[in-house]
């Protein structure tokens, strides 16, 4: 099976308030996620969420927004690509 780079750069927007609710656009794809970590899917490579009591309240691959709320600690980006994620295996 082959999968395709997506090679078109999708703009990428972080909005947190308070440390508890973070905003996000240009998301492509969501992977792992639970209540300590959420693994999201840019264009531009990997963005993992870190904290206490996480949830993923929206969450729109075809416009690429995301809401996570819950306490935040760390946001780590990488520039590792994905395979294929969590939404794409499920909308298959």
């Amino acid at each position: 099976m082959t999968v395709e780079k997506n090679t078109q750069k999708i703009p990428h927007n972080v909005i947190m308030s308070n440390r508890e609710k973070l905003s996000l656009t240009g998301v492509t794809d969501v992977g792992k996620f639970d209540s300590n970590v959420v693994v999201c899917y840019l264009s531009s490579g990997e963005l993992v969420i870190k904290g206490e009591n996480l949830r993923v309240d929206s969450v729109n691959t075809t416009t690429g927004d995301m809401e996570v709320n819950g306490k935040i600690n760390a946001l780590i980006y990488t520039e590792q690509t994905k395979t294929v994620g969590l939404i794409s295996k499920i909308f298959k």
